[in-house]
């Protein structure tokens, strides 16, 4: 099993592989300690690492966490929906 897969604990360095499988969530970060990393949130429950969360190191694409992002906007306001404008046309 990969390191990632078996992960219980502590600041993981790096994962086997050059392929992606899994998507997972980035939920923050820590610059203050000796090994910067990311938080990352899995879904595969509590009972994996932390909690249900992998501390990633940062700065070196480990677990290829930096190589393919994707992310999300969310408006903070709602899309104005579509006019409500009745049009008819007359049959010749």
């Amino acid at each position: 099993a990969s390191s990632f897969m078996s992960y219980q604990s502590g600041v993981l360095t790096s994962c086997a592989g050059d392929a992606l499988n899994h998507g997972v969530l980035l939920v923050g970060y820590n610059r203050t300690g000796e090994v910067p990393y990311w938080v990352i949130k899995n879904s595969w429950g509590e009972n994996w690492g932390e909690n249900g969360y992998v501390r990633v190191t940062m700065g070196v694409n480990a677990c290829l966490l930096t190589g393919y992002p994707v992310s999300a906007h969310v408006p903070q306001s709602p899309t104005p929906g579509p006019s409500t404008t009745t049009t008819t046309t007359q049959a010749p």
